[in-house]
Order: structure tokens, then C-alpha cells, then sequence
């Protein structure tokens, strides 16, 4: 069993033995896991010592995102939150009939974790509906990496990229029971962004989207 898996289950234990909740009542805590597409930033490789810059890299595409969220709504419309997951994306390249019997499989991964802290006003639209909006402070940090790129055999990095912007975001939460539902959302984030490694430095700002859906669990009661 992995490490982070481990870490999971005291929490899930203490999930299943608390008092359920209609989704985001007041004093009520609901506990989330996420998927769904994002984007981040990632630089050129250094590969050589008449490599100066950086630069910003158009070989990684977008990243699926798997996070663990925590809501406490303090009042009936207005939650605290904060998330937490990783972000990756995997890329393989075969050769085709024509190419020469040595040609490798080329691969080309990207790898980042992200932490987010915000707040989100609530909106009950019906029994079992409820909206959810607002901003948050998040920060995201990943590197890619190539296989087979740049050398036979060889796995290459680039400098990790750090990203620390404001998010905003809208979403809902679909009750199944009154403590299981289905929540989703879709977000922005404008962030400014570095990266730096043997004197080389690289920052831009950087706009990227993410959205996710999952499945919630909420406990607590007014």
C-alpha cells in the first residue's frame, strides 16, 4: 500500500463512524476527492553549457489533477477551504514502420504539487443542490522530464517551476444522501511564475484553468 494511501485511512476511518450531514449546513465539514484536467508551466531543459536561457517549454500539455479538499462552512452561506493533490501528465512516442530498427520510444512526463486556501460563498438552490463560489491562494510547483529525448537511455529534467497566484472558481455539490454527493467545479488562476537553475532565471505570469468533480462526504450538524 502506498504512503499517501496510508496516510488517508485514519481519516476515512473517522469519516465513517461521524454523525452525517446535508451538504455544507452550518458547523457541518465535508471532505472531497477530486479529478480532472489543469495546466501549469513548465521551462526548456538544460542540456548544455551553451545553453543560456531557459525559456518557456511547448512540449507539456495538460495535466490531470487528483486532489483531496476540505470544506467547514462557519455559517450557513460562507465555508473555509483548503485542498491539497498532485498534477501529472505521461506522453509516449513509438516510431513508426519507417523508422530505423535503433529508434527508441520517446517519453515525456510532467509531475507538480499544488496547495490551495480559500473560502467559497455557499448558495442552496434546492434540497439537494448546492452552488459554491469564491477565491483562494494557490500554489503549484512541477518539473517534466524526457526519456530518450535528448540521449538514448538518458531521462532529462527541467528546473522545477514554482507558481503562486489567486484562484477563483465556481462549483456545485449534488446530494445522493445526506451525507454522500457528487461536487464539481471549473477555475482560473493567475499566477506569477519562476524558474531558475546554474544562474539562469525565467518568470513570467501565467494564466491557467483547472476542473474537477468527485465524490464528498459530509459530517457535522448544526
Amino acid at each position: 500500500m502506498s504512503r499517501s494511501l496510508r496516510a488517508l485511512l485514519p481519516l476515512l476511518a473517522a469519516l465513517l463512524v461521524v454523525s452525517p450531514a446535508h451538504a455544507l449546513d452550518k458547523n457541518a465539514t465535508m471532505f472531497a476527492v477530486q479529478v480532472g484536467p489543469g495546466s501549469g508551466w513548465f521551462v526548456n531543459p538544460v542540456t548544455s553549457p551553451s545553453d543560456h536561457y531557459l525559456g518557456t517549454s511547448s512540449d507539456f500539455g495538460p495535466q490531470t489533477f487528483l486532489t483531496a479538499e476540505l470544506w467547514h462552512a462557519f455559517t450557513s452561506d460562507y465555508a473555509f477551504t483548503i485542498s491539497g493533490g498532485v498534477a501529472v501528465s505521461h506522453e509516449l512516442e513509438q516510431p513508426g514502420h519507417g523508422a530505423p530498427a535503433t529508434a527508441e520510444n520517446l517519453q515525456i512526463d510532467t509531475k507538480a504539487h499544488v496547495l490551495r486556501i480559500g473560502g467559497d460563498r455557499l448558495v442552496k438552490v434546492s434540497k439537494r443542490g448546492t452552488l459554491f463560489y469564491g477565491p483562494g491562494f494557490q500554489y503549484w510547483a512541477g518539473y517534466g522530464r524526457y526519456r530518450n529525448v535528448y540521449a538514448s537511455n538518458v531521462t532529462t529534467q527541467t528546473p522545477t517551476t514554482h507558481l503562486i497566484g489567486i484562484n477563483g472558481r465556481f462549483g456545485g455539490i449534488m446530494e445522493i444522501t445526506p451525507a454522500l454527493g457528487i461536487v464539481g467545479h471549473i477555475g482560473t488562476t493567475l499566477s506569477y511564475g519562476t524558474a531558475q537553475d546554474s544562474g539562469m532565471r525565467t518568470t513570467r505570469w501565467v494564466n491557467a484553468y483547472e476542473g474537477q468533480w468527485g465524490i464528498s462526504y459530509t459530517f457535522g450538524e448544526e
